[in-house]
Parts: C-alpha cells; sequence; structure tokens
C-alpha cells in the first residue's frame, strides 16, 4: 500500500479513536503490544529473556506482571545498541532509517526508526493541528538542522508542504527551513520576508526571539508557534501572546520515542494511546496517581526496527486528570523536565520546577539561566536589559521558595547564552551531577 494511502487510513483512524472508551484504548494497546512483544523476543536479541516475566508457559501474556519487565536507559541504548537491532521486520513496516538525539539530556543516541512509525506520527501531527484549528494552506518556518550550509540564512530551504498530501488546502500551504545555528535576527527576518504565519521551534527558543523581536523594535504577528523539545511554561506563553499575538500549542514528543502526547482545544496534553502505551511511576516504580509527579516510561506500538520496551524518557512529568473535551486519551497535567534540569541537595532531596514569570522580570533581562555548578552552589546567567538593575533579593527570594532555601547563588551577567549543540535554549540545567 502507498505511503499517503496508509496515512490518510491511520489518520481517519485517528479521528475515531479520539473517542474511543478508556476499555476500548486498552484493549487496542494490548493488541498491539502483544505484537510487539512477540516480535522483539523473536527477532531483537537485547529482547530474547528480557521478556520472560509476561509470558506465560502457554505464550499467552500476563498484563499484570508487566511491571516487572525491566526499564530500558538511555545507557542500554549506547551499549547494546546492535543487540537492540531487529533481524526482520514485520511486513511493511520498513524501510528503516537512523536519527540522532541532540544530547540535550546528556550524550546523543542514535536510533533506528522505521515507516510504520514514522507514517504514524505525522498522522498525530495532523490531527493535534485539527485540534488546534491550523490552516494548512498558510505557510509554515521549522528550525531544523545543523549543518551551517542548509538551509541558512537569509533564505532557508523549502522542503514542500506541511499538512496531508490528500488534503486541497495543504497543496496551496508551503513550509520553510532554517537551521538551528541561525541567530534570532535571521529567523524573524526570514519569517517576515517570506510571509509566514506559524513558527516551528522550542518553547525557550520562541521565548528568546519575542525578546529580540523587543530589542530589534520589530512589530510582527505570529499566528501560533508549535512547540517541541522542552517543556511550555507561562511566562513563554504570555510572552509571545504580548510580542507576537501567538498561541504556543505544544507537542511532547521525543527523537526516540515519537509523538507522545498534544494539546486539545481545552489545552491539555493527550497522550497518542493509539502510538504508545506511557507510564508514570515513582523512584520505586510505582505508578503515580493524579496530580503526582514521576518518572515517564514510554513504549512505542510501531517501534519494530529497534524497539523501546518500557524505556525511561529522562522526562519528569505529572499525571492528570479526565479531560473535560470528551477525550479519553489520557492526560499529562504537566512536564516539569528532563532529568538534566534537577537539582540536588546534599541531603537528598531533589527538585524539578521552574521558577514564577515574576523571578525573571526581577532581573530585567533577555535571557537567562540556572545552573547548579556544585553541591550546593548555582549560578544565575543573565543577559542583562538595557540599564535596569536586577533585584537580586527579590530573585532570591522565589528562587529558595522553589528550590533550596540554604543554596549558595552567585549572579553572573553575559554578553549571550548559546544554544545546546541541538539548538536549544537550556534555561535549567545541573552541570555539577551532569560532570
Amino acid at each position: 500500500m502507498a505511503d499517503d494511502e496508509l496515512a490518510k487510513q491511520f489518520y481517519d483512524m485517528l479521528q475515531e479513536s479520539q473517542w474511543w472508551s478508556a476499555d476500548a484504548i486498552r484493549n487496542y494497546q494490548r493488541g498491539q503490544l502483544s505484537q510487539l512483544l512477540r516480535h522483539a523476543r523473536t527477532n531483537v536479541p537485547f529482547y530474547e529473556s528480557r521478556l520472560d516475566p509476561v509470558f506465560k508457559g502457554n505464550d499467552d501474556i500476563d498484563w499484570s506482571r508487566w511491571s516487572e519487565i525491566p526499564i530500558v536507559t538511555r545507557k542500554d541504548m549506547r551499549e547494546h545498541h546492535n543487540a537492540m537491532q531487529a533481524r526482520e521486520l514485520p511486513a511493511g513496516h520498513g524501510p528503516t532509517g537512523v536519527v540522532e538525539t541532540s544530547g540535550s539530556s546528556g550524550v546523543a543516541i542514535s536510533i533506528t526508526t522505521n515507516r510504520l512509525s514514522g507514517l504514524a506520527n505525522d498522522g498525530l501531527r495532523w490531527r493535534s493541528q485539527g485540534w488546534n484549528l491550523l490552516d494548512w494552506s498558510l505557510g509554515l518556518l521549522i528550525r531544523e538542522g545543523d549543518d551551517p550550509l542548509d538551509a541558512a540564512p537569509p533564505l532557508g530551504k523549502r522542503v514542500g508542504i506541511w499538512g496531508p498530501p490528500w488534503d486541497d488546502a495543504a497543496q496551496e500551504g508551503y513550509c520553510l527551513q532554517i537551521n538551528k545555528l541561525a541567530n534570532g535576527s535571521d529567523v524573524l527576518a526570514l519569517f517576515q520576508s517570506a510571509h509566514l504565519s506559524y513558527l516551528n521551534t522550542g518553547p525557550k527558543t520562541a521565548h528568546t526571539l519575542a525578546l529580540d523581536a523587543v530589542r530589534l523594535g520589530l512589530e510582527m504577528q505570529i499566528e501560533a508557534v508549535l512547540c517541541q523539545g522542552e517543556a511550555v511554561g507561562e511566562e513563554d506563553r504570555e510572552i509571545a501572546q504580548r510580542v507576537f499575538g501567538a498561541r504556543l500549542i505544544e507537542h511532547y514528543s521525543s527523537k526516540e520515542a515519537g509523538q507522545i502526547a498534544h494539546t486539545c482545544p481545552r489545552g491539555h496534553l493527550h497522550i497518542n494511546s493509539e502510538v504508545m502505551f506511557v507510564e508514570v511511576v515513582d523512584r520505586n516504580g510505582q505508578a503515580c496517581a493524579p496530580g503526582e509527579k514521576g518518572r515517564l516510561i514510554v513504549t512505542p506500538l510501531y517501534h519494530t526496527a529497534q524497539p523501546l520496551i518500557r524505556y525511561e524518557q529522562g522526562d519528569w512529568v505529572t499525571a492528570g486528570w479526565a479531560c473535560s473535551c470528551g477525550r479519553q486519551l489520557p492526560v499529562l497535567e504537566s512536564v516539569a523536565g528532563r532529568e538534566l534540569a534537577m537539582f540536588h541537595h546534599p541531603d537528598g532531596r531533589a527538585v524539578v520546577q521552574v521558577l514564577p514569570p515574576e523571578a525573571r522580570r526581577a532581573l530585567y533581562c533577555h535571557h537567562m539561566q540556572i545552573a547548579q555548578v556544585g553541591a550546593n552552589d548555582y549560578e544565575v546567567r543573565f543577559v542583562p536589559q538595557g540599564a535596569a538593575k536586577p533585584d537580586q533579593s527579590l530573585f532570591l527570594t522565589h528562587f529558595r521558595r522553589v528550590f533550596f532555601d540554604d543554596a549558595r547563588v552567585v549572579f553572573v551577567p553575559v554578553e549571550d547564552i548559546p544554544l545546546t549543540a541541538g539548538g536549544k535554549a537550556l534555561e535549567y540545567i545541573n552541570e555539577w551531577r551532569r560532570g
């Protein structure tokens, strides 16, 4: 079956499955998981005995023992990369490709992808865009790639349409790409000159672009920012709305797992259960109740070239309650951030949290980054905004309330806060624990 036809069939299914009952979703997931588990045990050396806890003597699956399957870590993916590759794929799941993570969580890793998982992710993106009433006939700018010769300013690169290929309106739309090495003024200049409507980038980068627009005295309109790669904060939403008039639409995804969760029209992050089995667990591996924060464990259902069965994504999230929109897809209340953004106290406490907008405003800064640089030592790096003097006392009040009241904090004014190799603007980073 042609890719476009298969993608449309899956997209049409997604329009129905979003309204399925919780029981129907669970039954669908278990059907897909059964196929994935049997495929992995037969074709992937890494899983030959790893899945034994859930298989009964008659080859049936004991779902009550699911949590006994060991969690896959990034360390496993680095050290057992070859053993995690499938010798064969189910019919129709190939061909394969390779993508590499940005390394924002510590060390970059490569993942082998396959055709079917890619088509599923496309369908989920289109569903999310439909939920948020985006117009596929308009123009989209994406920040992607780290090759200075590819998609470079001032023109970027035209990469075709960004909506579903069978949709007439999408045929009128166009997508431009600019590489992640481009500075803020170049991104804003291309967006204006190409008469675009939507921007795809990280929320912190969008925040930085808004500050750049204010600094440069630019007046411009962005209809919506499609955010991914980082948690969206209220201060990110506020400045995007104030400077650009833009909505921030959150897409929670990763290179490893694909499209994990999207926001519905009510603004809640719904897990894409048609392609993911997601668990939120505490430090002891126990399931978190709504409102509790825990580690996100994900099993992509269609990743058959390199299965990730109970993979620890490296993010801390808060489990959510049912949404009033009527969709039975489970909800994540929020995404707190990556393990890399967790601050640790010498007494064993650990916090993944963000400061309130008032803290940033107290610094009177364009950009900010808080780094843990010692056992209880922190640097607050900031790019000053004009001649305004930061209110360090007020900032410290917020910092100590959110993090640790006995932390030693040093303020470091800087000319710029560089992006990561993956093009992300990290506001919270534990350099001490990472080192």
